[in-house]
């Protein structure tokens, strides 16, 4: 609504009491001209005769020239005087608020290097578009195509989606229009079997890992989603886990696993799979974790990982060395509520599923921002606790946790 529409009622208020103003200006001259008639008359009458005042306790009224109480003139003048100020006062208001419509953000960076954490705040206008709503799907329940706490997508760019569908103990997979394909997976603890599955990742052979989470394992499985073999086992020992919740793939086939109950990642290679190393351990310095839940590798081999209790991203090269790390708590822009889950596109942007948040953020290899996407909510473009997100072909897919759905846009 324009402003000048908002202030209508007080300009006509102003022009009807300066009306009434007028009018009684008229009245009280007419009043007083037929008040002084009479005397004049009798003046003319008397001729020379000098009025004798009346006195007092003769019984008799004096009347005074000037009439009794507060002229109606002196109200509605003060009433006047009272719109007038409030116009003018509303208006100004109205103006301070419409003034004040343009918002800026403050950007919140933490850069880390070896040695020294440097901190800087500055307070920007930043772009919080960049996305376009494209299609929904999914609904909560255990039947084809609907979702209990799914955790973990993958697009692997043959116009299918997967779906770790974690509390129904299963892999779905649709076409990119999220259209139902088909599904594997069982719940139980046995050879093959699904307990919660966490995050999945793909192999340049098209062989399909999943974190075991629960069940303290990772299991392997053709693209027809045939179970491939698996290999761990619960504990804090090299090569064992503690719930693991996710896994990455480079190019050359090594396998990263977050290992996130025991705070470090846990190196695998070859078809066996062979223990090669770990990295981290409990705590929030550089290369340190509190419990990492997601990890991602990007088109050079450096791997980022989803430091969700500390809040961060940390950056290594592929032989473990700590190269950057960003974020801290909060929900500026930078920053994060249990970041969960990474994805990587062909320009090696990082996107994060800020969780706490009900957020996508969006940054440059190094950290930089770039944008965001999403709010707390039920509609297109809202979420509820995110937990997962995949990049592929100029189409951002984001799994809607706590609406139990998955939501695709385009990338402008």
């Amino acid at each position: 609504m324009k402003t000048g529409n908002r202030l209508l009622p007080f300009r006509g208020l102003c022009i009807i009491l300066i009306a009434a103003m007028l009018w009684l200006c008229v009245g009280d001259a007419n009043v007083a001209a037929q008040a002084t008639s009479p005397d004049k008359k009798a003046a003319q009458a008397d001729g020379a005769r000098e009025r004798t005042p009346t006195a007092i306790g003769s019984g008799e009224k004096t009347e005074s020239p000037a009439k009794k109480g507060i002229s109606p003139f002196i109200i509605v003048l003060g009433a006047a005087a009272a719109i007038v100020a409030g116009y003018f006062i509303i208006k100004a208001l109205v103006k301070k608020k419409s003034s004040s419509s343009t918002t800026t953000t403050t950007v919140s960076n933490t850069t880390t290097t070896t040695g020294t954490t440097s901190t800087t705040s500055t307070t920007t206008t930043v772009p919080t578009s960049g996305y376009v709503f494209d299609r929904q799907w999914g609904s909560q329940g255990s039947g084809n195509g609907q979702f209990n706490n799914p955790c973990d997508i993958l697009v692997p760019g043959t116009g299918y989606v997967l779906v770790v569908d974690s509390s129904n103990d299963r892999v779905q997979e649709f076409r990119d229009n999220g259209n139902y394909n088909y599904q594997w997976g069982s719940h139980g603890t046995g050879y093959g079997e699904l307990n919660s599955p966490g995050g999945i990742g793909i192999s340049p052979t098209s062989s399909f890992y999943i974190a075991g989470n629960i069940n303290n394992n990772i299991l392997k499985f053709s693209a027809q989603g045939n179970f491939g073999g698996q290999w761990g086992e619960p504990g804090t020992a090299p090569a064992q886990m503690n719930h693991p919740m996710d896994v990455a793939i480079d190019g050359s086939g090594k396998i990263y696993i977050a290992n996130t109950g025991n705070h470090r990642i846990d190196i695998f290679a070859g078809t066996a799979p062979n223990f090669i190393t770990t990295w981290g351990g409990p705590g929030a310095g550089n290369g340190q974790f509190n419990f990492p839940i997601g990890i991602a590798v990007d088109s050079a081999g450096n791997v980022y990982v989803a430091d969700s209790q500390n809040h961060r991203i940390q950056k290594f090269n592929t032989s473990g060395t700590f190269l950057a790390a960003w974020g801290s708590f909060g929900s500026n822009d930078g920053q994060f509520n249990t970041p969960h889950n990474i994805a990587i596109d062909d320009q090696n942007n990082v996107y994060v599923a800020d969780t706490g948040n009900h957020r996508i953020q969006k940054f440059t290899s190094n950290g930089t921002f770039i944008n965001k996407l999403g709010s707390q909510g039920t509609g297109d473009g809202q979420f509820q606790s995110p937990l997962a997100v995949a990049v592929m072909s100029g189409y951002l897919y984001v799994v809607d946790t706590g609406n139990s759905r998955i939501q695709k846009f385009r990338i402008l």
